[in-house]
Order: C-alpha cells, then structure tokens, then sequence
C-alpha cells in the first residue's frame, strides 16, 4: 500500500517520502537522510552569502547570525544575535508560503534598517549619524539644591545634564548654592563630596569647571571647606563668598558673571539657629559696595548675575524682599540681562522690567510653583538650565530629568 508523507520545511519547499513497504523502509530513510543532508548544506551556503551581504552593507564589527530549525507545526525561529544579545524570533505562515530567495529578499530589506538603528553600538552608526557638532560663542549649564547623595532625581538630572553638556559642548557649570543637604559639608574629606558629587557627575562631559556659590543649607556646615576644596580639586571653583568672572563670547565681545552671597543679605537668617555664627560674621555693606563697584567698572557687553535666593519668585519661598530693595535696582541701572538663582525647587523664568529672572534649583527633588504677575514659565520639574550665549542673543533651554525640553526663550543683548 502507498503511504505518503508530506511536512513544510522553514522556507516552504515540500520534503516528500514514499515508502512501498517495510522492505524498502532502510532504502527510503537512507535516501531520505541525504536528501537533508544536502539541503542542510545548501541552506548554510545561501545563509553565509547573506551575512556576508548584510555586514558589507552595514558596516565592519556587527556580528548577525541565523539559524534555522524546522520543526513540524511550529514554523520558523530567526534567532538574531546583535552584540551578543537580544534574540528575536518570527512566525509568519505568509512568509512560510514564499520562496527562499523571495524570503531573503524581504528579510534583508526589512530588517536592515530596523535592526542596525535599534540595536546597534553607536560608534557603529556614527558614519550615518556623526555627533553633533558644538554651536559657537559660550555655552554653558547653570542648576542647583542638588546635593543629595544621587538620590531624588539627583542621578537622572546628572545623566541629562551629560548629555546637554556634549550636545552644546559645554564650557562650564554654575551651580547656584545648596550643593550639600542637609547640613552642607563638616570638612574637604566629608562623604558628601564623593557621594553626592564626584559619583553623581563623573561623566566626561561634566569634567569641566564648575562655578559654585553658597546656599542656606551649605550655610549650615562648613562653608570654608567647599572653598578650601577647590585647591585640590580643580574643577570645583569658588574662590570667596562672592567673586567675579568675565569669560569672551568671541574676539569682540565679553560676558561678566557675578557671583553673590546672598545669604548674609536676609535678615531672618541672622536669627535661625542652623545658620550658625558664620552667617552673622559677614559684612553685608561690604559686598553690597564691592557689588556695586563691579557693575560700574564693567565694561562687558553681556552682564550676567548669579544669586542663591530668588528676586521675584512664584515658588514655595516667594519674593525675596532684601533682594528687591537692595539688588533689583542696581541691575535694572546696569541694564544686567539676567540673573539666575535656585532656592525654590523648580523651574522659572521670570521678567522685572528689562531684567530676565531665571529660577533652576530643580537639581534634585522639587516643589509646587505658580505663576505670579511677573512669570513666563513655571513648571515643578526636577531638571536644569543651558544657556547658548553669541555677541547678540542668549538662547535658554530648560530640560528635565528624562531629557524632554520644557521650555526655551531667546533674550537679545540690551545695548549699554
């Protein structure tokens, strides 16, 4: 009696055996069994001309192998291996319908695109899609009350930051004070330094100087001692309570940054018992004549300011009044472009006249925030600030923790 058997291999040929009795059973599976043999050999063939296709296609050190396994019933299992992970299996029984070749043409189309921009390293694609190149001018990140030993969002605003800094090759950091919570830092061997600084911002594009001014909270260790650890390690810099530093734009243009302490300048500090007696050993009209000197004899076209403590603020901490009497008009008479702080948690940009508030203490954890009559952005998001400055226009960028770009304005140059 004839007895047929047919099954569907991987690619949809037909295997057929036929067999005219128990007699014949040795020579039928002897024949059977080569006739695989040699398909099994073919399959290899065509399968390495594939990879060789696919490699020169896409470029040297991608290691892509299939392999096929027919099973009765089950259809195909594509194992790609990119990278020495990731293992993607396919059944389809349209594709089991066509032919060998039609199959490796479709695969190869389809797949080549999809698989080697998902899956492959970057420095293999960087021919298709190179770094971005840095933009001109002075670029730079500013942010602050961030020192919580990477907890907090503390690492996932760092990682972003690493990225903003390649993207617009930045040439250094403001931080504008509570770099250590809760009680700043007892000395320059304190844990703090490693665990809530050189830990978190160990990228290679954060290994760049970092200009830093005091918070309350740094108030309530060991201020000495972040000034006293710029000596030894040199990206840290604050070399005073208050400084100044002027940076070129380009050939033809210059960028004053003053940096305040303007802890001392609120009254209610004098009297918190956390603050210590350091805060009350300060000369606050001798910063304010120094501060005032400055802005006089600079002949900078861009003046920038940097505070710890907000002039106007839709934040938890509000309006700082000291900071209204004493600070907004010399930079209103000085025709000052902005000034930056933290203090409150979140992130701000806010207008005083001609003046440009900027609010970036989102470093690490946040706070509820509103508008008020002088906002123009307000959001409570864990995050930072860049600033792309040119000879005629500031360009602000404000970005969270996973990266998303929350806010962006342009502030032209005011004309002395």
């Amino acid at each position: 009696m004839l007895r047929h058997f047919r099954r569907d291999d991987s690619v949809g040929e037909r295997e057929r055996i036929f067999a005219f009795g128990n007699d014949d059973a040795g020579r039928v599976r002897r024949g059977t069994e080569n006739c695989r043999q040699q398909k099994k050999q073919n399959s290899r063939r065509k399968f390495r001309k594939l990879h060789r296709n696919f490699n020169n296609a896409i470029g040297s050190g991608f290691y892509f192998s299939v392999t096929r396994r027919i099973r009765p019933r089950f259809g195909i299992i594509f194992q790609l291996v990119l990278s020495g992970c990731c293992v993607i299996k396919s059944r389809q029984p349209s594709i089991m319908k066509q032919s060998r070749r039609e199959f490796v043409r479709i695969f190869f189309m389809a797949s080549q695109a999809a698989i080697a921009s998902r899956f492959l390293p970057a420095s293999l694609l960087a021919a298709s899609a190179p770094e971005p190149k840095p933009a001109g001018g002075l670029n730079f990140l500013i942010f602050g009350d961030w020192g919580r030993n990477g907890e907090a969002d503390q690492t996932e605003v760092a990682a972003q930051m690493a990225k903003a800094a390649k993207e617009i090759g930045a040439q250094f950091i403001i931080s504008v004070g509570d770099n250590f919570y809760e009680y700043g830092v007892a000395s320059v061997t304190d844990s703090q330094w490693q665990t809530s600084f050189e830990n978190v911002y160990r990228d290679p594009a954060l290994q760049i100087p970092w200009q830093v001014i005091l918070g309350n909270h740094d108030y309530r260790g060991n201020c000495d001692a972040q000034i006293a650890y710029g000596q030894t390690h040199p990206r840290w810099k604050i070399p005073a309570r208050y400084y100044v530093r002027s940076q070129p734009v380009d050939a033809a243009t210059t960028a004053d940054f003053f940096y305040l302490d303007t802890n001392p300048l609120l009254k209610s500090y004098h009297l918190d018992a956390r603050m210590g007696p350091e805060i009350r050993a300060q000369d606050v009209p001798k910063q304010l004549a120094w501060f005032k000197t400055a802005l006089a004899a600079s002949p900078a076209q861009w003046k920038m300011v940097i505070g710890h403590h907000p002039i106007y603020s839709g934040g938890e901490h509000g309006d700082t009044r000291e900071l209204v009497e004493n600070i907004l008009p010399l930079l209103q008479q000085h025709k000052v472009q902005a000034y930056f702080n933290g203090h409150d948690h979140d992130l701000q940009h806010l207008l005083a006249g001609e003046v440009n508030l900027f609010c970036s203490g989102a470093g690490s954890s946040v706070r509820p925030t509103r508008r008020t009559a002088h906002t123009k952005f307000s959001q409570s998001r864990s995050g930072f600030t860049t600033v792309a400055l040119s000879a005629d226009k500031m360009e602000i960028r404000m970005i969270d923790k996973q990266g998303t770009l929350l806010y962006t304005t342009t502030v032209p140059r005011i004309s002395a």
